[in-house]
């Protein structure tokens, strides 16, 4: 069989950016039903990376050229790390911004290394980094796994009964009180969700559930 091509740095393939991109919510290991529209894709967490077996990720992610992720809280970190399809932990370019990975509230009822791991969370130092790089980017348009806090607070256009904030969440607080991006695309939360809020355009897309992007080519996007 052959090898799939290594993928280009992902920044330097955000920048080339032109024309439609598909954005696909949580797949859970569905891998079969992922979107194949003819143009880009990129699936925002949760794709199933070490629930599915090695040839079913490879056939149906690996090996796609048309195809790049984020991490969710549930993705095996190394299996994604390794794949050339994974955008990364937290990167960007053009005018996206992207930052993986989000807390499992369920992690009690898991097993470690067999659905759950460890750093499904970005640690303190990477969050840093991963601010710092956001800061000088200052997207137009964040793709992540996971929302910021003040959504789902009370009061919050999505707002969760009880809600406790997770480190991931904060992290992208500081994020959009740091500087407000245009758009906001996300998945995690598993209900589909178009909204204004502070300025931002958020975007919660159920699972499997996609939404289009044209990208202009020159750091540009609409929908």
């Amino acid at each position: 069989m052959l090898q799939p091509m290594t993928a280009p740095d992902p920044a330097a393939w955000a920048r080339a950016l032109s024309g439609p991109v598909t954005f696909q919510g949580d797949a859970h290991g569905k891998l079969a039903r992922l979107a194949r529209p003819g143009h880009p894709v990129v699936q925002v967490g949760d794709l199933g990376a070490g629930f599915v077996s090695a040839n079913d990720f490879r056939e149906n992610v690996s090996d796609r050229e048309d195809f790049r992720f984020i991490r969710g809280n549930h993705d095996d970190p190394a299996i994604c790390r390794k794949d050339p399809r994974y955008l990364g932990d937290w990167g960007g370019g053009g005018a996206m911004f992207w930052v993986s990975g989000a807390w499992s509230i369920d992690r009690a009822w898991r097993v470690e290394g067999r659905d759950w791991w460890p750093d499904e969370e970005l640690d303190a130092a990477q969050m840093r980094d991963a601010f710092d790089a956001y800061a000088e980017a200052r997207p137009r348009l964040m793709i992540t796994h996971e929302g910021p806090a003040c959504l789902f607070a009370a009061g919050g256009p999505m707002q969760i009964r009880g809600y406790e904030t997770s480190a991931t969440a904060s992290l992208l607080q500081a994020m959009l009180d740091f500087h407000r991006p245009e758009a906001w695309i996300f998945g995690h939360h598993h209900v589909s969700r178009d909204f204004m809020f502070r300025k931002t355009r958020f975007r919660c897309l159920a699972e499997l559930e996609t939404q289009k992007v044209e990208f202009d080519g020159h750091g540009g996007f609409s929908w």
